[in-house]
């Protein structure tokens, strides 16, 4: 009896393991990703994003992530991450602000010590000792300037804000003292501890870099300025980057939310040993050399640092050139979205083999979303029919963190000819409904339906950082219903619109504000 329960103990072991491998062996690799938070951008548009390449991208469940003000359980994510079947993964993309702090909202505050950050690098090292062939990919934030809007911090919130933003210099030591005066000390003395503790935690970043624990490392600066106290922690990460000899491995770059999708990017050009050629179209000179707002460095640096972040090279040959980004930030210049898409659409004609990437981007920072002109020109035109990646929300590094990846995904991912019908198909619509999601996020949403929602929390004197969940519940009602209305519209405009029409669309807001929205659907007839 003992000898039959042992055999048929191992029988099921051996069919589970052979069952999760049938599963692996679907896709061309296996990916676990630890997100930064729960938000769409960190968790939902990476896991999408690896279906267009034929990649499993797996995270742990939702309810461990925490949302919003509440922390995640960092030791419940390592548990997590022990369960998992690393000898069928490729690849560990992780947030080291998930894995340290619970999140990106919760590394703002000082919570957790220096010494229990390291202690949290522990499994990182643990895995690289027992699975030396799984390269990992990091990324790791330095703090944005102002504290996170609670609904609970307005009184002083701004006054930090703007203390941050100065040069904290002897030209500014008067304004300095002023507003420290007007912070609660209690306030400023927890402010400089986070940030203090963060950049020590960055240095340790660095380490695991140097001692070969983590393979490519992201340095990402999250909403900031030119100027400010963030540069001086910039600056002396930069340095020991270049005394630790580390600038092919690690990259310090605006932004935060995308860093996930640049590595999942990374891991594609890695894995394959392809370096895509990139030509970047600027729509204008002028504002390829301006800060664009929550930034620090030129529009130019970004999308530079970004095509280095995830393994492609820059070209200014058009033969040479595998894809054509094109970086559009010239909405304030009037008839530019139609000169601009005529272009792209001419350089899409006489290269009908290259591939196309279009960055919406606000040079304002009022509309987070895309420029409804430009959007309506470029489908008029059939542009994203075709397109490899686009994007169109928040910050520069946003926009341009999600629609270069995608691109870069999708052309690498195109090349490969030996697959199935079943999943070149599956790939097409993967592919297809990312397009259309950036569509109905991107501009239905936040250039459309989102500030009908803001006018409705005005008019209704509803306090936009600390909405009731009746309220919310509203909100995403009415959001709902009319995302449905123009989606079906939306879809006309492309070709097979029909075959990859929008159905079961959801909509839900995850931190219970209109900022950023989940957005769910089915493509189907």
């Amino acid at each position: 009896m003992k000898k039959i329960s042992t055999v048929l103990i191992l029988s099921c072991l051996l069919a589970s393991s052979l069952i999760q491998a049938q599963v692996h062996s679907r896709f061309d690799a296996h990916i676990i990703l630890i997100p930064l938070d729960d938000r769409p951008p960190c968790l939902q548009f990476p896991t999408k994003m690896g279906l267009i390449g034929n990649v499993e991208v797996v995270s742990p469940p939702k309810n461990l992530l925490g949302s919003f003000t509440q922390s995640a359980d960092p030791d419940k994510i390592v548990s997590w991450i022990k369960q998992q079947d690393l000898s069928h993964t490729d690849a560990i993309i992780v947030s080291l602000d998930m894995l340290v702090y619970g999140g990106l909202v919760s590394s703002r505050v000082s919570k957790i010590t220096e010494s229990e950050a390291a202690k949290r690098f522990e499994i990182l090292k643990e895995i690289r000792l027992n699975n030396p062939k799984i390269r990992i990919y990091g990324s790791s934030i330095l703090m944005r300037l102002a504290p996170t809007a609670d609904g609970k911090n307005e009184a002083w919130r701004e006054k930090v804000n703007k203390w941050a933003s100065l040069p904290h210099d002897e030209k500014s030591k008067a304004e300095i003292l002023k507003l420290e005066k007007e912070i609660p000390s209690e306030v400023l003395a927890e402010y400089k501890k986070t940030r203090a503790r963060n950049f020590i935690v960055n240095g340790f970043a660095l380490d695991l870099v140097k001692t070969n624990i983590v393979d490519y490392l992201i340095l990402g600066q999250d909403d900031a300025r030119p100027k400010g106290i963030h540069s001086t922690e910039r600056d002396s990460l930069q340095k020991m980057v270049a005394i630790k000899n580390l600038s092919d491995k690690v990259i310090l770059q605006a932004g935060a939310d995308e860093a996930s999708m640049l590595l999942l990017a990374r891991s594609f050009t890695d894995r394959t040993s392809t370096k895509p050629q990139v030509k970047l179209i600027f729509s204008s000179a002028k504002t390829a050399a301006q800060v664009m707002p929550f930034e620090d460095k030129p529009l130019r640096e970004t999308v530079s640092s970004h095509l280095k972040a995830c393994g492609a090279t820059e070209t200014t040959d058009d033969k040479a050139a595998d894809l054509f980004f094109f970086v559009y930030a010239s909405r304030l210049e009037k008839g530019r979205s139609a000169t601009f898409t005529n272009e792209i659409a001419k350089i899409r004609s006489i290269n009908p083999t290259k591939g196309i990437i279009v960055a919406d981007i606000d040079p304002t920072g009022e509309v987070q979303g895309s420029d409804p002109d430009f959007t309506e020109l470029a489908l008029t035109k059939k542009i994203f029919s075709d397109c490899a990646g686009y994007a169109a929300w928040n910050t520069a590094a946003n926009t341009i963190g999600t629609a270069l990846p995608q691109g870069l995904i999708y052309w690498i991912s195109k090349a490969k000819t030996d697959r199935t019908l079943q999943t070149k198909e599956e790939m097409k619509e993967a592919q297809a409904w990312f397009i259309r999601h950036r569509l109905v996020d991107d501009y239905l949403y936040h250039s459309v339906v989102r500030p009908s929602l803001i006018k409705n929390i005005s008019e209704k004197d509803w306090n936009p950082l600390k909405l009731t969940e009746k309220q919310v519940s509203t909100l995403e009602f009415d959001g709902k219903e009319r995302l449905e209305e123009l989606s079906n519209q939306l879809v006309e405009k492309f070709p097979q619109g029909k075959k990859y029409g929008i159905s079961k669309l959801s909509f839900h807001l995850p931190w219970k504000r209109t900022f950023e929205a989940e957005i769910e659907f089915q493509l189907g007839k």
